[in-house]
This record gives C-alpha cells, structure tokens and sequence, in this order.
C-alpha cells in the first residue's frame, strides 16, 4: 500500500499490480484515485488491479465514469470493456 505513493512510476504500477494479485480490497479506494495518475502504465495497472478485485473493483471502475479527469475515464472505459478472462467453466 505504502508503495503506491512512491515517486516512480514503475513501483507505482508494479505495487498496483502486486495489490490485484493478491485480491486486496482493502486498497480499492485507493487504487481508484490512481486511475489518474500521470503514468498511462500505473493508470493500466491501477485498473487491471480493481477488476481483479471483483464486485468492489467493477463498482469504482463504474463510478470512475463519471470522473471529471479525462485520464479516469479513458482508463475506467478501458477496462470495463475487456472481455472476460477465459477461464474453466463450473458444473451447476
């Protein structure tokens, strides 16, 4: 979390991406208001790390929508428009 603030763009986004791995919920909020960082990389990582996180994530990145920031917005459609992970199917 703390490396999510750091002033390279390259630990920002390797932290992010590190934060989605681990389905760190806790960071969402956190993670959202990276969407508009000035590094498109920590943008992306940002993103990808709150769709990884499931329902909480899908709903910042819907909110972001409505983002003032361009850069939010453009990431936050980007990511919502990603198909889905292909993936093993369950049995019902």
């Amino acid at each position: 979390m703390e490396l999510l603030g750091d002033s390279t763009p390259e630990v920002r986004a390797a932290a992010a991406r590190a934060l989605g791995k681990l389905a760190h919920w806790p960071a969402a909020a956190t993670l959202a208001t990276l969407l508009r960082d000035r590094a498109w990389d920590v943008r992306r990582e940002a993103g990808l790390a709150l769709r990884a996180l499931g329902a909480p994530g899908t709903l910042l990145l819907r909110r972001s929508l409505a983002h003032a920031d361009p850069f939010t917005v453009d990431m936050a459609r980007q990511i919502l428009d990603l198909p889905e992970p292909a993936g093993p199917t369950r049995a019902l």
